[in-house]
């Protein structure tokens, strides 16, 4: 014959109507959030914290979703080894513009949730933001980096790392970048004695500039005198299936209400 033992059970209503100490090793389960709590013998019900990994906000009853996110060549992927596991998390998928992470469950109401590059993708100039759902969350990805140094002419011209020489005609330095998207800003500041630095407007994948005299003078011939600091900003979204890196990681953590 196979027994029957039942423990103390309730309601949260019937739980929280009169103060309940649930004895040491006692079980408490309550049956509308479907939850157990264990007894010390001196902690009411009320104070005790649930059995289980999910995190109990007030009388809510709410699921962590967290993973860590990478693309070595083959999507990407959660990460699930000796270290590191996937929590509520069922599914990763990707196109062009998102990494959509999909739950294992479906939440009443979002709390949070946020991803965060580690060292190797921040270093990168990496930003992430998510568009979160009830059932998934789409992850978004933008770089925003400097580039720029020194610009100068000693016989030949050199441009800073970044940039390639276009041309020198009229007076007009023509530099050519990468595309810096929706960002329009740059500095420049002339660098020496006897000569005025000056910017064009900035193009998306150009940057010009002019130097003149002390007076006011367009040089029209480079010279050894030619020097300037330059500074742009790169500035653009990322296609995720395009980011590929063996080292790189995305770390996503959530809270859900359900």
């Amino acid at each position: 014959m196979i027994a029957q033992i039942q423990m103390r059970r309730g309601t949260t209503a019937e739980w929280a109507a009169s103060p309940v100490v649930l004895a040491a090793g006692e079980q408490g389960y309550d049956t509308t959030l479907k939850r157990l709590k264990i007894g010390d013998g001196t902690t009411e019900w009320a104070s005790l914290p649930w059995l289980g990994g999910d995190v109990d906000v007030g009388t809510r009853a709410t699921k962590i979703v967290a993973c860590v996110l990478r693309n070595t060549g083959s999507g990407w992927e959660m990460i699930n080894d000796s270290q590191h596991t996937p929590i509520n998390i069922a599914s990763v998928s990707e196109t062009s513009s998102v990494v959509t992470i999909t739950y294992s469950f479906t939440a009443s109401k979002v709390g949070t949730l946020v991803v965060a590059p580690d060292e190797t993708f921040c270093k990168m100039g990496l930003f992430c933001g998510a568009s979160v759902g009830l059932a998934a969350s789409n992850i978004s990805m933008h770089i925003t980096k400097p580039i720029g140094g020194y610009v100068y002419y000693d016989g030949s011209w050199h441009v800073p790392t970044g940039f390639t020489f276009g041309s020198f005609t009229g007076g007009v330095l023509t530099l050519s970048h990468e595309a810096c998207g929706s960002n329009p800003y740059a500095s420049l500041t002339a660098r020496g004695g006897g000569r005025h630095a000056f910017l064009g407007v900035p193009g998306d994948t150009t940057t010009q500039m002019v130097f003149t005299t002390l007076a006011g003078d367009i040089i029209t011939s480079a010279g050894y005198n030619i020097k300037a600091y330059l500074m742009r900003t790169v500035d653009y979204d990322v296609d995720p299936t395009a980011l590929v890196s063996a080292a790189g990681n995305l770390w996503v953590y959530g809270i859900m209400e359900v």
